[in-house]
């Protein structure tokens, strides 16, 4: 993990040295990618295999961690500062919202799997939820 942090932070200096500017979302978007306390599964998004998390568990953390702000430089005023964030990331389509493919219990089973491995695009809006999983781009 050290390894990740030191490759991040010698190509931001890298990028600052050319004259690039270093997009605060996207830092911000990695910091979250890489963060132990969110807990994301692998599953199949259209025969890719793609990471993701719980809506919940990404409001949840940015709670639990209002640091982790601080790319951003955005204070935590307002009570809807999760949901907020999580618009700006599926804007610019750094996360995309998913839904499970398979809706109804398989034979043999009582309940739905917790970390589905089928997902798929949300159909209607991409708006950010609390419930519905979110993948990581």
């Amino acid at each position: 993990m050290e390894l990740k942090k030191q490759l991040a932070q010698s190509l931001a200096c890298e990028l600052q040295k050319k004259g690039k500017e270093i997009d605060p979302v996207r830092v911000f978007a990695e910091k979250m990618r890489d963060h132990k306390e969110l807990e994301s599964r692998w599953a199949v998004l259209q025969e890719a295999r793609v990471e993701y998390f719980k809506g919940k568990d990404f409001v949840a953390l940015l709670r639990a961690h209002p640091e982790l702000l601080k790319p951003l430089a955005i204070e935590s005023t307002t009570e809807d500062m999760e949901m907020e964030i999580g618009n700006l990331l599926l804007r610019r389509k750094l996360i995309v919202r998913c839904d499970r493919v398979l809706k109804t219990v398989r034979p043999g089973k009582t309940k739905l799997s917790k970390w589905p491995a089928r997902i798929e695009f949300f159909p209607v809006c991409q708006n950010f939820p609390s419930e519905p999983r979110l993948t990581k781009s």
